[in-house]
């Protein structure tokens, strides 16, 4: 039988390294797939047409394809309909297995999933050392993106530091400012207080 499945580079790695992989996750959702799930390659459902209603649920780092004689659990799977309205949903026959190697599941092939909206052609290579090089390079640059995210988040956090030492400031300003409009008003008023006080106004009339 011919399977495919969506995997992390790290599974992808242990595997071709001849790594004997084991999950006995229970999957949460509509589904009573159990460990590793794959799905049938043929023409009804392919990975490029798999990964429109699985994307955002598998890793979308590597699908590959397999040839197996291992008798796998199957299952189905309910999912969004990538076609239908907004509640619409699909049921898809999956097979799931808890342990599996590449000696049991020979790799046929391999690709970098693209999402169709791209509108990208998945480039499908039985080449491992080309899509290991390929999967270092877009682990550099996930890397490097995550270095680039870090040094902007601290640019903010400077900023914000500095807006908020800013607003402080302002508002001390503000405060200062208050204090010396009352003092002012409080000599206006004494000075009023005076000049009218009957003392004054007595050395006003006899001036005159």
């Amino acid at each position: 039988m011919k399977l495919f499945r969506f995997m992390s580079k790290e599974e992808f790695r242990k595997l071709v390294n001849g790594e004997e992989l084991e999950n006995n996750k229970v999957h949460e959702g509509k589904t009573n797939s159990i460990g590793f799930c794959f799905m049938k390659d043929d023409i009804c459902n392919n990975p490029e047409y798999a990964y429109e209603f699985l994307s955002g649920i598998v890793s979308k780092d590597i699908c590959v394809k397999f040839e197996t004689e291992i008798e796998l659990k199957k299952g189905y799977g309910i999912y969004a309909d990538p076609y239908g309205s907004f509640f619409s949903t699909i049921t898809q026959i999956e097979y799931s297995i808890t342990k599996y190697n590449n000696r049991d599941f020979k790799i046929l092939e391999f690709a970098i999933p693209v999402s169709g909206l791209d509108d990208e052609e998945w480039e499908w290579s039985s080449d491992i050392n080309n899509i290991l090089n390929k999967l270092d390079e877009i682990e550099k640059k996930e890397k490097e993106r995550e270095e680039h995210k870090k040094i902007e988040l601290l640019k903010f956090k400077d900023l914000k530091e500095f807006l908020e030492n800013m607003q402080e400031e302002r508002k001390m300003e503000i405060k200062i400012k208050d204090k010396y409009y009352k003092c002012i008003a409080n000599i206006d008023e004494i000075e009023k207080y005076e000049y009218n006080s009957p003392i004054i106004l007595k050395m006003s009339i006899i001036l005159n």
